[in-house]
């Protein structure tokens, strides 16, 4: 395994690198250099790449990282983020979910998550209330992801998710 991007077929390198970290595009890469992306951004961060901090996801025709909750708690850890609320309420037709996180310099944020729960009962009322906390992150808590990478300045970890762009909230 290398540990540098390398010239695939005859598309120009400059291409490839500009895809990548431009466009967040990995599509285009090789295995083994979306592995050597993958770690260089493991690396970069401070992350345990062994602990698998990022799934790929095809988003809006890219393929791109996308930062999962063992992500997170690490860079909770590296940056001492803590989490100090995370607060839901009924607005409407709508449940939102705000989480606030403090750093160790007393810098403040805050994301918020909305679903919409028009006619939605029992069961499917109570997996909509998860999902406007957990959207579609299933090992982790969404809003606390976001709000950690925005405290963190970790802009490049902004979220994606299957239903829209990528949000800085």
């Amino acid at each position: 395994m290398g540990t540098a991007i390398v010239q695939q077929n005859s598309m120009p390198m400059s291409v490839e690198i500009e895809r990548v970290l431009m466009m967040g595009d990995l599509s285009k890469l090789t295995p083994d250099q979306r592995l050597s992306y993958y770690n260089a951004t493991c690396k970069s961060l401070g992350l345990n790449p062994l602990t698998r901090p990022f799934d790929y996801i095809a988003l809006n025709g890219k393929l791109t990282l996308y930062a999962k909750r063992d992500c997170t708690d690490q860079l909770r850890k590296i940056h001492k983020v803590s989490i100090r609320e995370v607060r839901a309420q009924k607005v409407d037709d709508l449940y939102v979910v705000v989480c606030s996180a403090e750093d160790a310099d007393g810098r403040t944020d805050q994301s918020t998550g909305a679903v919409n729960i028009t006619n939605i009962k029992g069961e499917a009322l109570a997996n909509a209330m998860m999902k406007a906390e957990t959207k579609w992150t299933p090992c982790g808590r969404r809003e606390k992801q976001r709000t950690t990478t925005k405290i963190s300045r970790q802009d490049a970890l902004r979220f994606r998710s299957p239903s829209g762009p990528a949000r800085s909230s």
